[in-house]
């Protein structure tokens, strides 16, 4: 999987946040075969490939691609998915505004057992209130 990127694993809840719900309902409803497919590929070879987290100009995050590779992870009982990290004039985030240092800081080395939890929950929290 290195593809000379900085790959973070970050929480899937976490990642939830920043997907589109109606995109994850279609592909469990439209593509349950492949969903097995990739499902069999990544408990026989694990995960190949990072989903892509896309920040804004602006500031604001966006679950770009890995759909599938998300809903998989979370059927099998995982709780967190590698993710590389890019930047995207083209491509706009929603939801809450994220520095892309909170985000390297929060993710990096991961997991950080007891820091990280704590990070991760508070980032949960203020994410609540938003």
């Amino acid at each position: 999987m290195d593809r000379g990127e900085e790959i973070f694993w970050v929480p899937l809840d976490f990642c939830k946040l920043y997907a589109d719900p109606k995109r994850i309902t279609l592909l469990e409803r439209t593509e349950p075969e492949y969903l097995a497919e990739i499902q069999r590929s990544v408990m026989e070879d694990g995960i190949r490939e990072p989903a892509t987290m896309v920040l804004d100009e602006s500031g604001k995050m966006r679950y770009h691609d890995g759909y599938h590779r998300m809903i998989v992870l979370e059927r099998i009982g995982r709780k967190s998915i590698p993710v590389v990290l890019k930047t995207s004039e083209r491509i706009k985030g929603y939801g809450r505004l994220i520095d892309p240092t909170s985000f390297k800081v929060l993710f990096s080395d991961a997991p950080q057992p007891k820091e990280y939890q704590i990070a991760v929950s508070e980032l949960f929290e203020s994410e609540e209130e938003a």
